[in-house]
């Protein structure tokens, strides 16, 4: 604490008071910047428009996994960094142990088979991890819809996917 001025914490509690004054008046006077902003959801339709841009030939286009589970899941983005453990295959489909961060505890869900084979997250996520196996990347390491590519990016983490974010986000 710096002498002559208050501690942290006073600070922290006269800013969110004032902030929440300054959300009230907006409010108060119909600003539209006093709603929260919240995006639209993927509809099937714009989903199969971001599986056809990707070239699933590379292990960078396999994200489409990611983007399917994601999907399936009714994930948000930076609730996708999984580590392989988190995602056990069963006779009926996979079972994903997701983090939500708002909820701040862990979540199982359950992923069927998916009636078109082009959009099915089961397929999708094996072919990943059979990939992975394939290139060598180590068990337990993480794949995540997180920016980037490249498996040196951290080193406890090897990422198999780009950013899957879409505009209203």
């Amino acid at each position: 604490m710096i002498k002559g001025l208050p501690s942290a914490s006073l600070q922290t509690k006269a800013a969110r008071k004032i902030l929440s004054g300054y959300r009230e008046r907006l409010a108060l006077a119909h600003e539209p910047a006093a709603h929260p902003r919240k995006a639209d959801p993927a509809l099937p339709d714009s989903l199969r428009a971001m599986l056809a841009s990707l070239d699933r030939t590379i292990l960078a286009g396999q994200r489409n996994a990611v983007l399917l589970l994601g999907y399936s899941c009714a994930a948000r983005i930076f609730e996708l960094a999984l580590n392989v453990a988190d995602v056990r295959e069963t006779p009926e489909g996979l079972v994903v142990t997701v983090y939500r961060r708002k909820l701040k505890k862990f979540t199982e869900c359950k992923v069927g088979y998916g009636t078109n084979p082009a959009t099915c997250p089961m397929r999708a996520v094996r072919a990943l991890l059979n990939t992975l196996d394939a290139s060598a990347v180590a068990a337990g390491r993480c794949w995540s819809a997180s920016t980037g590519t490249d498996a040196s990016a951290r080193s406890s983490h090897a990422r198999a996917a780009q950013s899957a974010t879409r505009p209203g986000g």
